[in-house]
């Protein structure tokens, strides 16, 4: 039996591959959750352009911590997430309830309850389904809006209208099969339910932000007090929700092997 704790802990790198969405623990954890939906064999989820499915970190610390830090303006982007909060950790223009918050998602964010193993397939030199997520322009690494992509283009019925290249390679082909063109089943299956509002689920929890929020994946020349404070109050309530959704799943994850 797992508790709570055995999914909120973080996950560091190791032997097996020094991204923690893929290491060992990482890789047991697939095997044991997705055993009867995927596959029970610790080797198939193993190291990119090597298995048939590769872990994935669903909710980003990179995309909102970088956000930050652009209204700061900070100069040089620091690399990972660790670095970034070390930034955001010195900064004299963030608020030190909003660093409690960015330290309190780093740890939490490389954890079992933030991982789903997805199909390691390239349709286009190194993008498969993992990095189409986190790079796409559509996406930016948002959850909700990638699948609310999946929903719409793999589960939306026989009228769907794919878009998006990586769902059509044939090892997502394979793995969306496995959920029997129902909706319900992809999302239980992945244990997602706690990204939703409504138990249909099709009322996605917000996480990306809206056309009002302000959210920096570029630097700006100027960045005004009004930008700050709005993009300030989005990033408190980004990892607000995030933090929220991932202790429940963790819960979830916990209760559902008892």
């Amino acid at each position: 039996m797992m508790d709570k704790l055995c999914f909120t802990s973080e996950i560091i790198g190791d032997k097996y591959s020094t991204d923690p969405d893929s290491a060992g623990k990482s890789r047991k954890f697939y095997a044991k959750y997705w055993e009867n939906t995927l596959s029970p064999n610790c080797t198939d989820y193993s190291t990119a352009g090597k298995a048939i499915y590769r872990g994935d970190t669903t909710i980003s610390f990179n995309t909102i911590a970088g956000s930050v830090l652009r209204l700061v303006m900070t100069a040089d982007m620091p690399q990972g997430s660790f670095a970034r909060l070390q930034a955001i950790q010195s900064s004299e223009l963030i608020t030190d309830d909003l660093k409690r918050q960015f330290t309190e998602f780093q740890k939490l964010y490389h954890s079992l309850a933030n991982f789903l193993p997805l199909p390691d397939d390239k349709w286009h030199r190194h993008t498969n389904m993992n990095t189409a997520k986190g790079a796409s322009a559509a996406y930016h690494d948002f959850p909700d809006l990638f699948y609310q992509a999946v929903h719409d283009q793999v589960f939306g019925g026989p009228n769907a209208v794919v878009t998006e290249p990586v769902f059509t390679t044939n090892k997502s082909l394979a793995y969306f099969k496995r959920f029997n063109g129902q909706w319900c089943q992809f999302v239980e299956q992945n244990y997602l339910q706690d990204f939703f509002t409504d138990d249909t689920y099709n009322e996605f929890i917000r996480l990306a932000p809206t056309d009002t929020d302000i959210v920096l994946y570029r630097a700006r020349k100027v960045v005004t007090p009004m930008d700050r404070e709005n993009g300030m109050a989005y990033a408190q309530y980004f990892l607000t929700t995030a933090m929220t959704i991932l202790n429940n799943r963790a819960s979830r994850l916990a209760d559902s092997k008892k």
